[in-house]
């Protein structure tokens, strides 16, 4: 047998002793020490320029020492693995102490072992892979909390890379949110926000960005960050760092498990999204039906829009919300009631009735989402400066814009409309709760209680007329004998007490009926009655008894102040010299009031009528 081929039996005989799923560089120097019959061996791994002595059996420090210096003389193997190169030294062996065919022929075999150690350790990676695959799978898909979900991505990232600098921050709203660190995406740095926003490939920046790497980790600052991001649907979710540049070192291999941690990361973030959306569906539906009911409930306008804004606004997401009735009559906005505005700010806004002709400018289908109309700040100054001035908080100074985060100054309006498609009110929102410019989802919803809402307002204005023509006199316009009868009842019902019942009846007005005319006679009644309601004002109600026959119902209204009143009605119609313009009209007058002078109506009308005719007959026997 040729001594090269009695040097690799030896090594072969020592390694075959050896399981290879367990061999490792220890064994491999042991075997080829003994197989050669040396002093022992030393190890030594580089990666990069980094030379590090990793196993030693044999060698005193000074050997190891002189292995450095002797390094040409000594005899030694190249075993390569990956990235890293091992030198394995004989001690107390020379080169030259085996011939170059021996040599090559171990050599030889050292490459076939060490493409074995490769693939040995391969398959214990994708084994240890699986499992963490398979562990996290099992966490993510059961997780509804994205924290949660963030430490198991990491945790992963960081046993697959082998690296403990890997985080991973998702995007919430306006915030940037990690595992123990959140941030507001206005601290990202221009550059890097817009090669995560729009570029959204990966990318690594250096030490100019050390302040940033601070804010992320909250530990010592770093020389380069590696952004590898991650998209829903085209949209920016979140994002991996690693406090490295993995452009240089293993490119291919991190980046291809980065890619699969960040599918996993998307379908994990998602998942919880459909599921929040389902249960944030379910309870806007509740919500625009409890909506409803108030709506088509309410006929009262007045306590109908109070009522609803405050439960609308958490469902519609936004911390203000002024409402707007249109006035077809003067065409313009009547600012009605808000949420998020104060008693102070609301009345100072009412006090500005916004015209038709200038929100128009604001309904640009460049803005428009469904039926609605966003326009950002920069915007409304550009389409007209006046708007402005109708705002109820003032804009601030134009900042730098963020992609989809809402600024002061952003105008968001939805149109309320008729079930004719005529306009009737409209809804002004501003500081959305998660500081985003709204969803077209977020715009449907609007849309839908906009609908219900125009049904409410047209429902109500309908009943408003109703009520009017069926408790109004239709000549005068003042109340009628059946609005009296039903305040009276509720007046009582409220305990509201005294309450003055003044009956008037016209002197003289059939003379001025066979003189003037009847058409006269009904135009005095008319202006007879605006008179009353002149001087009346909110004290009271004025109702047409019949005929020429008036009553003022005073709540709140004892004998004397009531008597005191009708001489300020008469001193006010005497004044007005409406007959010709040279007269005025007279008329005599009782007073009952309850519940002195009667419990019910019949009684308190009775008690007026008397005295009515009593004052009429001495009026009557003086001429």
């Amino acid at each position: 047998m040729k001594a090269s081929e009695t040097a690799v039996c030896n090594i072969l005989t020592q390694l075959n002793k050896v399981d290879l799923w367990n061999i490792s560089l220890q064994k491999i120097g042991k075997a080829l020490s003994q197989g050669l019959n040396a002093d022992g061996y030393a190890v030594f791994s580089r990666y990069g320029k980094k030379t590090k002595l990793e196993y030693c059996e044999g060698a005193t420090r000074r050997q190891l020492l002189r292995i450095e210096k002797e390094s040409k003389k000594l005899l030694w193997f190249r075993v390569v693995s990956g990235n890293i190169t091992y030198k394995i030294y004989i001690l107390g062996k020379k080169k030259d102490e085996i011939s170059k065919l021996q040599y090559n022929d171990i050599q030889y075999l050292l490459s076939i072992i060490a493409k074995a150690l490769e693939i040995r350790q391969i398959s214990k990676n994708r084994i240890i892979e699986t499992q963490i695959i398979n562990q996290l799978n099992l966490n993510i898909t059961t997780a509804l909390d994205e924290i949660k979900v963030i430490k198991d991505l990491e945790s992963a990232a960081r046993r697959m890379l082998s690296n403990r600098d890997i985080f991973l921050f998702y995007i919430k709203d306006d915030n940037i949110i990690g595992s123990k660190k959140t941030m507001k995406i206005t601290q990202i740095p221009s550059n890097i926000y817009n090669k995560l926003f729009y570029i959204q490939q990966i990318f690594t920046v250096t030490k100019k960005y050390q302040f940033f790497s601070k804010l992320l980790s909250a530990q010592r600052i770093r020389k380069k960050i590696s952004f590898v991001p991650f998209t829903i649907k085209n949209e920016l979710r979140g994002f991996f760092i690693i406090f490295d540049d993995i452009m240089k070192k293993d490119k291919i291999f991190a980046i291809t498990r980065l890619k699969f941690l960040t599918n996993q990361a998307a379908l994990a973030l998602e998942r919880i999204d459909l599921f929040r959306a389902l249960n944030r569906a379910l309870k806007q539906s509740q919500g625009i039906q409890e909506l409803v009911k108030i709506m088509l409930s309410s006929l009262d306008l007045s306590s109908l829009f109070n009522e609803i804004l405050q439960r609308a606004h958490k469902l519609l997401g936004f911390k203000r919300i002024l409402f707007s009735l249109y006035d077809p009559q003067t065409k313009s906005f009547r600012r009605i009631t808000g949420v998020g505005i104060s008693n102070s700010r609301l009345k100072q806004a009412q006090s500005i009735q916004p015209p038709l002709v200038v929100v128009e400018k604001l309904f640009n289908n460049r803005y428009r989402i469904s039926n609605s109309y966003y326009i950002p700040s920069k915007a409304v100054n550009k389409i007209e400066r006046k708007i402005r001035k109708y705002e109820v908080f003032p804009s601030p100074s134009q900042r730098k814009r963020l992609a989809n985060l809402w600024n002061p100054g952003d105008i968001f309006i939805s149109p309320v409309y008729s079930k004719n498609r005529e306009l009737v009110a409209l809804l002004s929102l501003d500081r959305p709760v998660n500081h985003l410019i709204p969803t077209l989802e977020q715009v449907q919803l609007l849309e839908t209680f906009g609908d219900f809402l125009g049904m409410a307002i047209e429902n109500a204005q309908l009943f408003e007329k109703i009520e009017k023509l069926s408790n109004k006199d239709e000549m005068t316009g003042v109340y009628n004998y059946r609005f009296l009868r039903d305040r009276i009842v509720t007046l009582i019902n409220e305990k509201v007490s005294p309450i003055a019942l003044i009956m008037i009846d016209l002197d003289n007005f059939k003379h001025y009926n066979d003189e003037f005319g009847h058409l006269y006679g009904d135009e005095l009644l008319k202006i007879f009655s605006k008179n009353l309601v002149e001087i009346v004002g909110k004290r009271g109600k004025v109702i047409r008894y019949g005929g020429d026959e008036f009553i003022i119902l005073l709540p709140k209204t004892n004998l004397e102040r009531g008597k005191v009143f009708i001489k300020n009605v008469i001193k006010h119609i005497n004044s007005q010299k409406i007959i010709g313009g040279e007269e005025s009209i007279k008329f005599s007058y009782g007073i009952a009031v309850y519940p002195k002078h009667g419990k019910s109506l019949g009684r308190l009308i009775d008690y007026a009528d008397r005295l009515l005719y009593r004052q009429k007959a001495k009026k009557h026997n003086e001429h």
